[in-house]
């Protein structure tokens, strides 16, 4: 009816792209894109059928075996003429928006690859169909308003796909991580970016949310320990202007095109300068830390994330009696810890290693301890994933604590030593400025891969040497 749509001579209905032009003109299409109807020239393929060569079809007539393979007839009444065939593939798309939506939509999303044609193709005839040819001021409109062009994902290098069959389903990824561990993966990437997967990445938006939520964790300690503090001084103030920095550069960027990744970093950086407060031990007023750690968590909820509450029940133990044990045991560490109480060395090193066994324990179910030498002791329920994570640090932490105590144990040898034990063996005859082997005792020259080889042995005991002498220097100072 609107002459935006035509039937060629092998039956088929193809949009009229030069129809469109001349209504719609030069008007890039889609939105946020930098395609234009001379791209839809200059990529589309010539089809004797066509009028032009960027015409699109929007229903494809087929013959009798087309349609068999079909499975059943699909026919298309135009203007008392039946056509047998299907529809195409741009116009599905538009035909389940609008009937889900209605003429108009505020976001369309999808990934890049689908920008051209089909995202071209979309916005085309849905703008001819539903007159949006100009809005009420003259100016071209959009359908839709927005569209979210979204990056692939990669891993190894490839593009993740089912035909390489190098994908990860969100069932699989939900088996080893957390929805929250996705949640901080993306945030670290533009939505337009193209992101490499992998556990790496994974592990750092781990470590990220990790100091979120022992941020959130250390605010809400002292937001209720100095809720009374009224005063504040000129650093205080100084950090209240930039908590409303803050907020103005977190809206600013999501209102730039979604950006996340700066949104993230601002706030990251807001969290830090608060932690150097924690950290140097200084007092703060409750009331400003609250307003951090409310907007850090407004934020998050805003992206999604689960609310984290500090004293959820564990592993089937209530909080009060958790408490309770946290508190003994931190009267206990004060009393042994106190200089005036009178007790002998070996009680006090069993009494600590008890509090320490107790700290352990609670930690094996999820419940972290944080020691405070006045205000008292604090606890926490670590989620699933960090807790793996801390405990993956442990066990590295143990071998490397077991590596160090068997270096000192043991003295490797100097490297002078190590190469004189080369000379004196009788197995060489000549050697190298460095002292490596170049010749076998009966006059032969050494192979370049044993040569090789005797020159990471002595690099790897040059490397053992100095890590020994760093840590008998370390100890004999302690």
């Amino acid at each position: 009816e609107k002459e935006y749509a035509y039937v060629a001579s092998d039956g088929s209905v193809y949009f009229d792209t030069g129809r469109y032009r001349e209504q719609v003109a030069d008007h890039p299409v889609p939105n946020r894109s930098s395609l234009s109807l001379d791209d839809l020239v200059e990529n589309s393929e010539e089809v004797p059928h066509k009028k032009h060569v960027a015409d699109f079809a929007l229903w494809k007539a087929s013959g009798e075996s087309a349609i068999a393979e079909l499975g059943a007839e699909w026919e298309l009444e135009l203007k008392g003429q039946v056509i047998k065939g299907r529809p195409g593939w741009h116009i599905e798309c538009s035909a389940m928006c609008s009937k889900m939506f209605g003429k108009s939509l505020d976001v369309h999303a999808g990934g890049i690859d689908l920008l051209f044609p089909h995202h071209c193709n979309e916005v085309a005839q849905s703008q001819a169909f539903f007159s949006h040819a100009s809005d009420i001021s003259g100016e071209p409109s959009q359908w839709p308003n927005y569209f979210f062009h979204i990056g692939h994902l990669y891993i190894k290098g490839a593009k993740m796909s089912k035909s390489l069959k190098n994908f990860i389903t969100i069932k699989e990824f939900l088996e080893k991580y957390t929805a929250d561990d996705m949640r901080w993966f993306c945030l670290q990437n533009h939505y337009r970016s193209n992101v490499e997967f992998s556990e790496d990445r994974i592990e750092d938006a781990r470590n990220m949310q990790a100091k979120v939520n022992n941020f959130l964790h250390e605010s809400r300690f002292v937001s209720e320990t100095y809720s009374r503090d009224h005063y504040w001084e000129s650093k205080d103030h100084e950090l209240f202007s930039l908590f409303h920095k803050t907020r103005v550069e977190v809206r600013n960027a999501l209102r730039d095109d979604f950006d996340t990744p700066s949104a993230v970093q601002t706030l990251l950086a807001l969290m830090k300068q608060v932690n150097l407060r924690f950290q140097a031990k200084e007092r703060i007023p409750g009331s400003l830390v609250l307003h951090v750690s409310q907007f850090v968590q407004s934020t998050l909820d805003l992206f999604g994330f689960e609310p984290m509450n500090m004293k959820q029940q564990a592993a089937g133990v209530e909080s009060k009696i958790i408490d309770c044990l946290v508190d003994c045991r931190h009267e206990l560490r004060k009393t042994v810890l106190d200089k005036s109480t009178e007790m002998n060395s070996e009680a006090k090193h069993n009494l600590l290693a008890l509090t320490d066994r107790v700290r352990d324990q609670l930690l094996d179910q999820r419940i972290e301890i944080k020691d405070r030498q006045l205000e008292g002791a604090t606890w926490r329920v670590m989620d699933a994933a960090e807790h793996e994570h801390h405990q993956k640090q442990s066990i590295f932490a143990n071998k490397l604590a077991q590596h160090q105590q068997e270096l000192l144990q043991n003295p490797p040898s100097t490297p002078e030593e190590f190469l004189n034990a080369w000379k004196t063996s009788g197995k060489f005859s000549k050697f190298d400025d460095e002292g490596i082997p170049l010749e076998d005792a009966d006059g032969s020259l050494v192979s370049r891969s044993r040569i090789r080889k005797y020159k990471k042995q002595y690099e790897k005991q040059v490397k053992r040497h100095k890590q020994y002498l760093e840590l008998a220097n370390r100890n004999s100072g302690d």
